[in-house]
């Protein structure tokens, strides 16, 4: 095969090997300080502030995650966002926590326009938190030294994992500023893998430059992003769109029916799940994960997360069986048609991958990933002249993004389909 000695895997074999995608090449601190700043916020209660992120922006509504702890039932919040406005929301509804997680979620109103982050795919194997350094953006609080706090972004070095009342599993040494509770942690792609918690073990540290500068120097814990959403996703047509805990601005509307239930137990359980697949101990992620489904039936991607995991250990006809659950639960899992692409093409159902890669398409026309998978889907069902079509989009695509690497990649892989390589 034409892509058999850049995408070689030894445990999946040659048919599904050519609907890998390489992954991003990691960015600079520099650059990922540039990429995400305009979506951290600043957040002050009356009993407090701390920092949150803009994961979901929807027409006017702005969705902001950060921490709970500095905020009850009847704070009145102000986010200011990184343009200096400020938008003043009033706590409505129930809230995170009573899922087991420290977490909130705040929804503001404006027309003016904000960037969401990227969050982690919680399907998806190859956005896993597994890059030894990690980033946390947010502000820090007001002192009689920092009177007009600046954005900022400190560099970490994770740790092993941990299990801690309220949902906190990442642990990872960093020098941090107060008022940065609540800040969006990302890895060297930029991506929100968590939200940044409290001090495990903290050591006030004076700033080399100006002493009257404080830092939290030791180790923090944090709630991984696949936590929230993997309880929230399938509850909202896999948007990652939790229900409101707070009212639109200057409002107080009634809370969300769907509301999360999860409690503690099932997070560990997902954690536990997820820590297994991670570690290649494939059989235990089906156990655990087959544990979680028990409970709830109907959350479509535990069915996809055990998928995946069959996936790994070889069970290929176990993980499509799978992957039909998740889709008949929620049939807007782009991530999982593709994987269900994959495990078909193992199998030697091209057509069938290639019926998947379209759907995925259909779903995220604009993303070079999918389009990527649809071109090398066409090529490998012998039709040339749409592969070419469909891969040249892809590389386009990836260009647009920045992702120049990826593009001549795929440039070069339509060179040897047109001088008729295999």
């Amino acid at each position: 095969m034409i892509f058999a000695r850049s995408y070689l895997s030894a445990t999946v074999g040659i048919a599904l090997v050519v609907f890998e995608v390489a992954p991003a090449i990691a960015l600079s601190p520099q650059e990922i300080g540039q990429a995400v700043k305009h979506s951290i916020v600043r957040i002050i209660t009356d009993k407090g502030s701390a920092s949150g992120t803009i994961i979901k922006q929807q027409g006017l509504r702005y969705t902001v995650l950060t921490t709970s702890r500095i905020m009850d039932d009847k704070s009145l919040v102000t986010i200011i966002t990184s343009d200096g406005n400020s938008h003043s929301i009033i706590k409505s509804g129930d809230h995170i926590p009573s899922s087991g997680l420290e977490l909130a979620v705040l929804r503001f109103n404006s027309k003016k326009a904000y960037k969401a982050v990227t969050v982690s795919d919680p399907i998806s194997q190859s956005t896993g938190i597994n890059n030894s350094n990690i980033f946390i953006a947010g502000y820090p609080q007001s002192t009689e030294t920092i009177t007009s706090p600046v954005y900022s972004l400190r560099t970490g070095t994770q740790k092993k994992s941990v299990t801690l009342k309220g949902g906190y599993t990442l642990s990872y040494k960093a020098n941090l500023l107060p008022g940065m509770e609540g800040a969006g942690i990302f890895d060297s792609n930029g991506v929100m893998i968590g939200v940044n918690g409290y001090s495990l073990r903290e050591t006030n540290r004076p700033d080399a430059i100006n002493p009257n500068i404080s830092f939290q120097d030791g180790s923090f814990t944090g709630i991984a992003i696949s936590a929230f959403t993997s309880l929230s996703a399938s509850r909202s047509n896999g948007d990652y769109t939790p229900p409101p805990n707070f009212a639109g601005e200057n409002s107080n509307t009634a809370p969300d029916v769907n509301a999360l239930q999860a409690t503690l137990a099932d997070i560990q359980i997902l954690g536990q799940a997820g820590e297994h697949l991670r570690q290649g101990r494939y059989q235990q992620a089906i156990q655990s994960y087959g544990t979680y489904i028990s409970s709830h039936p109907k959350e479509a991607l535990a069915y996809g997360y055990r998928g995946n995991a069959k996936l790994k250990a070889g069970d290929k006809r176990g993980a499509i069986t799978d992957y039909d659950a998740a889709m008949i639960l929620n049939p807007s899992l782009a991530e999982v048609l593709r994987n269900r692409a994959i495990a078909k093409a193992s199998l030697g159902d091209r057509a069938g991958a290639l019926a998947d890669a379209e759907k995925t398409v259909q779903i995220k026309p604009n993303d070079p990933e999918y389009v990527y998978l649809l071109g090398l889907a066409y090529f490998e069902n012998s039709r040339r002249a749409e592969s070419v079509k469909v891969l040249t989009q892809a590389a386009n695509l990836y260009q647009q993004q920045g992702n120049k690497s990826q593009a001549t990649k795929v440039s070069g892989i339509i060179e040897r389909i047109k001088s008729g390589g295999r």
